[in-house]
């Protein structure tokens, strides 16, 4: 049986990653929680590392 989910595009992964970062950045909580569900539902444990990273890198600026 072929899985129902298409796999999310590196280009929306990214868009949803930057968008999570400006919402982490801005204190966005309800626009943080509606991304990170959508995230939560397409991504792979290798793009959890890198919005990992990501946040990490907008910290130190």
């Amino acid at each position: 049986m072929a899985d129902s989910v298409e796999p999310i595009a590196p280009f929306e992964l990214r868009q949803v990653m930057d968008e999570i970062v400006s919402a982490v950045r801005d204190g966005d909580d309800a626009l943080l929680g509606s991304l990170l569900e959508r995230f939560a539902g397409l991504a792979d444990a290798r793009a959890v590392f890198m919005l990992r990273l990501r946040l990490h890198q907008d910290l130190e600026k």
